[in-house]
């Protein structure tokens, strides 16, 4: 029998918006546009998803992700401040979904850069421009680093209030990715990608937001 288990933040993100999104942007937003002087702000996004898979045998695939991101705010709305990301991926494949076929292998990725967007009352949107992006695989018997990399990270997201807590907030984000990478280094030697290591993905995160 096919067992499949989901464990994600994308439920939680959409019950979120569903119950919450009306009376506080309502409230988010009287308060915001009423508010006057600029801030700092710092934010950290997390995510985690995790998918398994079994039958006799089993694979899965674990997931975590984290930003943080320290800015300045106009008080007319606009932003811009300094980006981290920061993910790792674990897959685990046990003679799944076929047998003889057997993987092990952690992924992690790296980027920095700037961010700048704008935030109207509870909302915002953010462009996130990485110059330095750097991706390690790791696999039963080798390592590979993939460097020379550079991409953009779009986010969209909406902010709440933590218990009408004016300069802490939270809430969901949605971020679509993309990165691309020139050079693989191996323990023996580094060679230049032609074509480029492409890589997209749109992913949710969950957002704790600080204003000084």
């Amino acid at each position: 029998m096919l067992i499949q288990n989901f464990i994600t933040i994308k439920h939680l993100i959409i019950s979120v918006i569903a119950m919450a999104a009306v009376p506080c942007f309502a409230q988010n937003q009287t308060q915001k546009n009423a508010a006057s002087g600029n801030r700092v702000v710092f934010s950290w996004g997390f995510s985690y998803n995790e998918d398994r898979r079994e039958d006799d045998n089993q694979s899965s695939q674990v997931e975590g992700l984290t930003d943080l991101r320290l800015g300045y705010q106009w008080r007319q709305g606009w932003y811009l401040g300094l980006y981290y990301g920061y993910e790792q991926e674990k897959i685990k494949a046990n003679d799944y979904p076929v047998v003889g076929l057997y993987r092990d292998s952690r992924h992690t990725r790296v980027g920095y850069g700037l961010t700048g967007g704008y935030v109207y009352g509870s909302f915002y949107g953010m462009f996130n421009y990485l110059p330095i992006c750097e991706w390690e695989l790791r696999d039963v018997s080798t390592t590979s680093v993939f460097r020379g990399g550079s991409g953009y990270q779009i986010d969209f997201g909406i902010n709440f209030e933590f218990f009408g807590s004016p300069n802490f907030l939270l809430g969901p984000r949605l971020s679509y990715k993309y990165a691309e990478y020139s050079k693989e280094k191996t323990s023996s030697s580094e060679t230049e990608l032609k074509p480029k290591l492409k890589r997209t993905a749109l992913d949710p995160y969950f957002i704790l937001w600080f204003e000084f």
